[in-house]
Order: structure tokens, then sequence, then C-alpha cells
């Protein structure tokens, strides 16, 4: 699925976005208290405010599956904090990785691929420890070819799943400087594409189904 490469190349157009963001939208961040907040505002100091705003998308997507598929509130309260913070270990990576214009080399990507394991070492830092489990989970694929454990399948906690089906869309709708952005139905036919390989099929269903009409037709 084509949204598999639009993270690594993301990095520097979030961080050239964080000038927009501290003009626009830095009020939004003072809603999150406490831990949360700390660590999404250390990611819109590091990363750029676009990738919040990423992951703002993330967690209102992530959100609405788990209430679709009956969770507690508490529960899909905690997924969609999960989808907003996802991407917390991003602020962890070199500045000369987050600001790179151009493709990411074999090293840099390996850097990138440890940004699950290190949101989750800062989520548990924080006491978030159940939260950190499914971050450090996120993007994991139910063929066992994704990172950084190689799970499949239920393996992969079913929050994680939710957040990687949210995640994945807003990634491949977003417009970026390298690449121009997909329309929401070319977005659609990539989840569906990759539902039972790189997604959870029956997440990608239900995301569908949830998702504001615009980005439902295929």
């Amino acid at each position: 699925m084509r949204a598999a490469g639009y993270h690594a190349g993301a990095l520097a157009d979030n961080a050239q976005s964080a000038n927009g963001w501290q003009a626009g939208r830095t009020p939004a961040l003072t809603a999150f208290a406490g831990a949360p907040g700390d660590l999404l505002r250390l990611l819109a100091h590091r990363a750029g405010g676009g990738i919040v705003g990423h992951s703002m998308q993330v967690a209102r997507g992530a959100g609405r599956v788990a209430h679709a598929l009956g969770l507690s509130a508490r529960h899909h309260e905690l997924v969609a904090l999960a989808g907003l913070l996802h991407d917390v270990g991003k602020s962890l990576l070199p500045r000369r990785i987050l600001e790179k214009p151009g493709p990411l080399d074999e090293r840099e990507w390996a850097a990138v691929r440890r940004h699950p394991a290190a949101g989750a070492g800062l989520l548990c830092g924080c006491g978030l420890a159940e939260v950190a489990a499914w971050v450090l989970a996120h993007h994991e694929r139910p063929d066992g070819f994704g990172y950084p454990n190689g799970l499949t399948a239920d393996q992969i906690p079913l929050e994680a799943r939710i957040v990687a089906v949210a995640d994945a869309y807003d990634a491949m709708i977003a417009e970026r400087s390298y690449r121009p952005r997909l329309e929401p139905r070319e977005a659609v036919s990539e989840l569906r594409r990759a539902a039972g390989s790189q997604l959870d099929a029956a997440i990608v269903d239900a995301f569908l189904a949830t998702a504001p009409r615009r980005h439902r037709a295929a």
C-alpha cells in the first residue's frame, strides 16, 4: 500500500510546517493537560505542527472506530489518546532526519523504524503503560511484515490495529512537498487493497463505515 512509503518523507514537511502551526494553531495544544499535553508539545516543538495535526486526525478516526466497535467510553478515549500520541517517538529523532527534504537512506530509515519503541518508552515513563503497548505495535501488520516485533493477526493488540488504519488513511490524504496527496476515493481503494495484509480487514471496514461521507467513496 502506498501509505507505507509516505511516512518517512513526511518528516521533513512536518518540520517545515512548524512556523505555520506556531502562528495559527498553537492554542489548540493548551487543551491537552498533564503528561499527554507535555508529550504533544514536545512533538510539536521537535517535529513541527504538521505531525501534530496528523496526530489529531488519527485520534479522531481511531476514537470513532473504537466507539463503533462497542468499546467502553473510557476504553475508546484511551484508543483516541494512543492515536494522538502514536508518533511521539519521532520527537527523539535527530533533526537531520526530521528535516531531511529527500529520501532517507537505510540507516536513517532504521532510526525512523525505532519510533514506536521510543514512543512506548516515553509513555511508560509517564505512567501510560497500556497506551504504550498499543503505540509500540501500531506499525505491526497482520501478515507479519510489520515492525518492531513482526507480530501477526491477533497477536497485534486491537487498539494498535485501530490506530494503524486511521494513521494510514490520514497519511495518504495529506499534502506533502514530495508527492501529491491522494483523493479520498484513492485512499479508500488503497485501504481496501491493504486489508488483510498490511491492515486488519475488519478494522478497515469499521473505519470506512464511520468516516465522514466525503471520505467514503471509492
